[in-house]
């Protein structure tokens, strides 16, 4: 008899990712977390990176909260600002990504640009 734990759904996985000390630079403008690289790799959602590497977005000045959502090989980017303003969306995206609802947070870093990251690793 053979025993084997349940396997972790990816948000779950998601949850050992706290703070972060090593960004990954996806673009010139976005650099990216160690949870985020997770994400993106394991969700097959690196289309989404370069979706927030687009001036509409990098070019706002401003603390970002970011939804991706994808259901049914569809999947929406709703950016907003501090005060809850949509400031970018993007809806039915064909994605062959699984069905999902994670948040991140986009902030400038030192580099000039914008760093994206999990909750957690804030």
């Amino acid at each position: 008899m053979s025993f084997s734990l349940p396997r972790k759904s990816l948000s779950e996985e998601l949850e050992r990712f706290t703070g972060y000390l090593t960004t990954y630079r996806h673009t010139a403008n976005l650099r990216i977390t160690e949870g985020v690289k997770y994400f993106a790799q394991h969700a097959k959602a690196i289309w989404f990176l370069d979706g927030l590497s687009s001036p509409k977005i990098i070019g706002i000045d401003d603390y970002i909260s970011v939804s991706f959502i994808s259901k049914n090989q569809k999947a929406s980017i709703v950016a907003r600002g501090c005060e809850g303003q949509v400031l970018y969306e993007e809806v039915n995206i064909p994605t062959d990504c699984i069905d999902m609802h994670e948040r991140f947070y986009l902030h400038s870093n030192e580099f000039g640009g914008k760093t994206l990251m999990l909750p957690a690793e804030y």
